[in-house]
């Protein structure tokens, strides 16, 4: 019997990114395995200060660019998505950051990850974005410019 994948919890002492179960178990489709190109999407969720709460995410569509060691959101859908979580739930729910794939078992942002998310602080879209990449064993999490959260799972 497959073992049943729980919500997952990411804290650091002060601040806690939880992940909804189907959030995690529709990201956890996504992995990189074999010659699978990388995959990403936006994480919609609610800010509840010190804490956020993802309960949904976009994955890859049409017209967005993959390759094996790149992801690039292109699609107008990923947008359209957030603004609808954020019309249904008279704007609780909203984007609040990216995720992508690496084919490795334990990820770390690459340096293009790195500039990409330093180009979104600047921009000022979003101070405190929540960042994943998803290995085929561990998930990364970042929250906000420096802030690395180590991975808990609830109980």
């Amino acid at each position: 019997m497959p073992c049943m994948q729980e919500e997952l919890i990411f804290y650091n002492g002060e601040r806690m990114v939880l992940f909804e179960k189907s959030v995690v178990q529709s990201i956890n489709e996504w992995k990189q395995v074999g010659n699978s190109q990388e995959a990403g999407g936006v994480l919609i969720g609610y800010k509840r200060p010190p804490h956020v709460h993802i309960v949904a995410c976009t994955f890859p569509y049409s017209h967005d660019l993959r390759s094996r060691h790149r992801f690039f959101r292109r699609d107008p859908r990923h947008a359209q998505t957030a603004f609808e979580y954020w019309n249904r739930t008279s704007g609780l729910a909203y984007y609040v950051g990216d995720w992508h794939t690496h084919p490795v078992d334990v990820p770390t942002p690459s340096q293009f990850d790195k500039r990409e998310w330093n180009k979104l602080y600047s921009e000022q879209k979003t101070p405190e974005a929540v960042f994943l990449i998803v290995g085929r064993v561990e998930w990364y999490v970042q929250w906000g410019h420096t802030r690395l959260i180590s991975r808990h799972k609830s109980t």
